[in-house]
């Protein structure tokens, strides 16, 4: 009622869903066909016995894990306990903060700027297509619209400001050389992404 009474005033700003699942409903359609955040994921097991790399982004699952709308069961802890034995996996961790799990686990802190990771995603995006590192027949058989986001990238969007590591830099306080590193390094071997 309060939202109505505001647009008769002359409008009011309104949300829908959380800062969390709110924008994995937003995008996980687009990546995943399907919108069901809770739906089947990789099991700790397999990414312990798979992964080369593992990007924590945005997120500090030590703290997350403590959040859910039924009791957690803390199971998660066997993986983090597993996680700090494993050397031979990297450990990255892109954060405004250096978190207690990237402490833990003697990992890689990559400081980028408060809300700023969405420039630092796509100065990565650019790279990995200037520099002819994404898997074409992937692109070409799994997704849809790659041409619309490959122009958005090399500044024939809307906005018409080419993506580069240097544009992402100056945004994300990420050092464009450390960004391209990065696009390197996620397609080196298997990495994960584990974002929050």
């Amino acid at each position: 009622m309060l939202k109505k009474l505001m647009n008769l005033t002359g409008g009011a700003f309104f949300s829908t869903g959380d800062y969390s699942k709110g924008t994995l409903a937003g995008i996980m359609p687009y990546i995943m066909s399907q919108i069901d955040a809770e739906g089947p994921q990789t099991s700790y097991l397999s990414i312990l016995e798979n992964a080369d790399q593992i990007v924590f982004w945005a997120c500090d699952p030590w703290k997350n894990n403590r959040i859910a709308y039924s009791p957690p069961d803390h199971g998660e802890h066997l993986f983090f306990d597993e996680l700090k034995k494993k050397s031979d996996i990297k450990k990255l961790f892109i954060n405004p903060i250096r978190s207690e799990l990237c402490k833990a686990t003697d990992g890689e802190w990559i400081a980028a700027r408060l809300h700023a990771d969405i420039p630092l995603a796509l100065g990565i995006c650019h790279a990995l297509l200037t520099e002819d590192l994404y898997d074409k027949d992937f692109i070409e058989n799994y997704t849809y619209g790659f041409e619309t986001f490959a122009d958005y990238l090399m500044g024939k969007g809307w906005d018409k400001i080419e993506k580069t590591p240097e544009w992402a830099a100056e945004q994300c306080e990420v050092s464009a050389d450390k960004i391209r590193e990065l696009a390197h390094s996620f397609v080196s071997g298997r990495t994960m992404l584990i974002s929050g």
